[in-house]
């Protein structure tokens, strides 16, 4: 009744010559690491949290105590066997799934009053009257799942589990545990990044972030006792405690699970309550965080109805003191600096995460993985960032002015005529609205535009810059005509659309002094009020 995770195979992983997908155990993963391409899961939510799982192990394994080990590292091209046998040796019985008193990142001996199908695992799966996204189980019928499987749900769960809602009371040992109310997973709020290179070895190496090794920032199974470090209930209250550092957070134990296995070998149903309450400190290796009056230091989450590459400069770090970068993305930067990456090879910078309906944080409306590929040398130069933000907010500024004329056309279109319900206005706009295409045709400029970037001659820069805003008013004035080709070609579609395109094809004429008006929204009022 046991299932080994560092030699049974469970992670899936792509041969780098072949392509074919292969599942492996832990210790193949990190050994024969140069040999793999990526980690291809059918949810990203569980990518990301293997590859989390794969960097704690690193972290205590073989950390690179400063940037002479980790170029060392690096250079051999493979991660030292040794050393990895040495760590995976001396906690091998932490690592089985179904061990009776330490089942990996699971609570031994736990039982609870009834137990749910797998898909509670599975945030982005529907259960009970969760909303659904992709998926439709019925908790009373819940299929049965391999323990391979089995393990990657729970890998994802004590990353993504969702909080809100009372947490159903457990018994370990005998003994009842009261919990206090659901809480989300270390990985759910805020999106997640990391970098990406032509082999599992090199995604994990650019995410190994290098410096001095501390023994208390521990993964959960080094912990002699794990239910030591999850939420107390005292008087009432919940008692939590503090992560002692980024790497604990890799492996951090969000919920209470222990995996019922059927006689067959397969898992349907498994006990899940609250378990460790996430820290929502800057701290994690793979988020951005931000700086507001409001809400004071929080970590960038993922908007759904924005791709992750328009916020690129964010990522980057072109928000000065208002953004905290990302450690991998920092760490990357200063290698580049100090001459052990190349700055001119393509590395991709993956974002995943969950997107919530505004205002109503428990509902999800999708999750995603964007990746985009960018030059080594736009990590580790603040100006071609610099020049990021600029491409960016000009595209931003033009999306406004679209919207603004968008609304023009409505208001001259709908009856009475000048004098519209400001209601059917909203509504026509929002059916119209020709920023969704828009954004969509840029984004394959806006990857052209990156390439350009990587130039060494500020003359290749500037002018993949000028290129860019060619795109974007061409794009803008391509989307601009479709949305008011909606409106047909009756005598008042004409009348409507017909002063704000010819304003628009006017403007067309020198796009860096439309852009540079859209910026300067004073100066355009004083022209509109001479005019």
């Amino acid at each position: 009744m046991s299932f080994d995770l560092l030699a049974q195979p469970w992670i899936p992983v792509s041969d780098r010559e072949s392509g074919e997908v292969h599942e492996v155990g832990i210790r193949e993963a990190l050994v024969r690491a140069h040999e793999w391409g990526e980690v291809p899961c059918a949810s990203p939510l569980v990518a990301v949290a293997l590859v989390r799982l794969l960097l704690a192990v690193l972290h205590r394994a073989c950390p690179p105590a400063d940037f002479d080990a980790w170029a060392e590292m690096w250079e051999a091209k493979r991660f030292p066997e040794a050393r990895i046998d040495a760590y995976l040796n001396a906690f091998r019985d932490r690592f089985d799934l179904f061990d009776e008193d330490r089942p990996f990142l699971q609570i031994g001996r736990m039982e609870m009053a009834q137990a749910g199908p797998l898909a509670q695992l599975a945030t982005e799966v529907a259960t009970g009257n969760n909303p659904t996204l992709f998926d439709h189980p019925r908790d009373d019928a819940p299929p049965a799942v391999s323990p391979a499987e089995a393990a990657r749900r729970l890998v994802a769960a004590q990353a993504f589990a969702l909080g809100f809602g009372k947490a159903a009371e457990a018994r370990v040992n005998g003994t009842p545990w009261p919990r206090p109310y659901l809480a989300d997973g270390i990985c759910l709020r805020g999106v997640t990044m990391f970098l990406s290179g032509d082999s599992l070895f090199q995604t994990l190496m650019l995410n190994l972030v290098s410096g001095p090794v501390r023994q208390e920032d521990a993964p959960c199974w080094e912990a002699d006792d794990p239910t030591a470090l999850l939420d107390q209930v005292v008087n009432g209250e919940r008692v939590s405690q503090p992560a002692r550092g980024p790497v604990e957070r890799y492996a951090w134990m969000s919920r209470m699970i222990r995996l019922l296995r059927e006689p067959d070998g397969t898992v349907r149903r498994a006990y899940f309550t609250q378990g460790r309450e996430a820290d929502k400190s800057s701290g994690d290796f793979m988020k951005v965080f931000l700086q507001s009056k409001k809400e004071g230091r929080f970590a960038l989450g993922l908007n759904a109805d924005k791709a992750a590459w328009r916020d690129l400069h964010t990522f980057l770090g072109a928000l000065g003191a208002q953004a905290e970068v990302a450690p991998v993305v920092r760490h990357a930067a200063e290698l580049i600096d100090v001459g052990y990456l190349p700055a001119h090879t393509l590395y991709s910078l993956n974002v995943v995460g969950l997107a919530t309906d505004p205002g109503k944080a428990g509902k999800f409306l999708l999750w995603r993985q964007d990746r985009m590929s960018i030059a080594a040398a736009l990590l580790a130069d603040k100006h071609r960032v610099e020049e990021v933000q600029t491409a960016l907010e000009d595209a931003t500024f033009v999306a406004e002015d679209l919207r603004r004329r968008i609304r023009e056309v409505a208001g001259h279109f709908l009856p009475p005529e000048g004098n519209p319900d400001p209601k059917d206005v909203d509504n026509l706009v929002a059916a119209l609205d020709p920023r969704r295409p828009y954004w969509a045709r840029l984004e394959a400029h806006f990857a052209h535009f990156l390439l350009g970037l990587a130039a060494d001659a500020p003359a290749e820069r500037a002018a993949a810059l000028k290129e860019w805003r060619r795109a974007v008013a061409a794009e803008a004035q391509r989307a601009l005509r479709a949305a008011c080709d909606q409106l047909g070609h009756s005598t008042r579609a004409i009348r409507a659309t017909s002063r704000v395109m010819f304003e628009f094809n006017a403007d067309k004429a020198d796009v860096t002094r439309r852009i540079k008006a859209a910026r300067q929204p004073n100066r355009r009022r004083r022209t509109n009020d001479r005019a």
